[in-house]
């Protein structure tokens, strides 16, 4: 068979056969295999249908949680207003007690007077004549964007009492029967914020750990410290945004040159919560 293939010229049918074979075996996994793609694909086109359709529910969901996180947001603010509020006048009755007898105008509604901005405070703290014993030696460009915050009225209106309540403790601090603790004048004698705002100091988790305790080395004038800067651990929170809230960090200097100096107002510092 083999030399008769050979005299027609074909080398060996044998193999064209098992080729040919071959190819169609080669063919017919082939085809199983595109049946297998084919499968798989739809399968993924399902799965894709099915993702694209939880996809839109959460959307939804989180649409609702959004509109729903603003209104709280915004009724928050309404309630912070009328606290702040509350306090500046429970500040001004307190301090007409201290400065006088009792009076007929005692049971007037007193003046608010309010800065409509972060950056007019600014300007007040570093008019040398509004404030005799606070002192701004801090950034100024990080508590002004602060007036950009939707809360920004209710941060102004904090930020201020704060900064009034400091320049009180200074203008009793050499009075006799004095308070000369910013602890304890802030707990026990100051009606002007509320004491659960102010923290004496900061954690121990801050406090050792450089990356949190070095952006609260703050400026001062070089009679304070050589260095230019001291640890402000001291600070006032400026409103209740959890981790984000701002801060205002204040050293208190009155024993050695009269003055407390701030020298920080803006976003909450680095911190394990922030981080």
């Amino acid at each position: 068979m083999v030399e008769f293939s050979a005299n027609l010229g074909i080398e060996d049918p044998g193999k064209d056969i098992e080729e040919s074979v071959l190819q169609l075996l080669a063919l017919a996994e082939g085809g199983s295999k595109v049946q297998g793609l084919t499968a798989r694909i739809e399968e993924l086109e399902r799965e894709k249908a099915e993702t694209y359709d939880f996809f839109d529910e959460v959307t939804g969901e989180c649409d609702y949680y959004r509109e729903l996180y603003e209104e709280i947001s915004e009724q928050n603010n309404q309630l912070e207003e009328q606290l702040q509020e509350r306090w500046e006048i429970t500040g001004a009755l307190h301090a007409k007690l201290q400065s006088g007898p009792f009076s007929s105008s005692l049971s007037e509604r007193p003046a608010v007077k309010t800065p409509a901005s972060m950056s007019k405070i600014i300007q007040y703290l570093q008019d040398g004549e509004t404030f005799r014993h606070v002192r701004f030696t801090g950034d100024s460009g990080k508590a002004t964007i602060l007036d950009e915050r939707k809360s920004a009225r209710n941060i102004v209106r904090a930020c201020w009492n704060f900064i009034k309540m400091l320049e009180s403790y200074g203008r009793q601090y050499n009075s006799p029967g004095s308070v000369r603790s910013l602890y304890h004048y802030v707990n026990d004698t100051q009606r002007s914020v509320p004491p659960d705002r102010f923290a004496a100091d900061e954690t121990k988790a801050v406090k050792n750990n450089p990356k949190f305790s070095g952006p609260r080395m703050l400026p001062v004038p070089a009679n304070v410290d050589p260095s230019g800067f001291v640890f402000m651990a001291a600070h006032g929170r400026l409103a209740n945004d959890s981790g984000k809230a701002p801060r205002m960090h204040f050293f208190d200097n009155l024993q050695n040159d009269g003055k407390v100096y701030i020298g920080y107002i803006g976003e909450h510092l680095p911190s394990p919560m922030t981080n």
